[in-house]
């Protein structure tokens, strides 16, 4: 994946800009409630409600998203 394909978000504003620094569209956790909003701002679909796919099934987009409870590492969605 390029730099460009990824979203980073961390709660600490000074690791947002070396991602961005490097093409990564970044996201500043300040509540999950802002995350989702600018997630969902991103991504241009809705991260709150369930989504129909292409082939007609439905599934929960929704992700919970509280501060610790991610893993520390590099997350790729595609």
């Amino acid at each position: 994946m390029q730099p460009q394909e990824l979203i980073y978000i961390d709660c600490r504003e000074h690791h947002l800009e070396p991602a961005a620094a490097v093409g990564m569209t970044t996201v500043h956790m300040v509540s999950p409630e802002a995350t989702v909003t600018a997630l969902e701002g991103i991504l241009q679909m809705p991260l709150r409600t369930p989504v129909e796919t292409a082939d007609g099934d439905t599934i929960e987009a929704q992700r919970v998203l509280r501060a610790g409870s991610v893993p520390r590492g590099a997350f790729a969605f595609s």
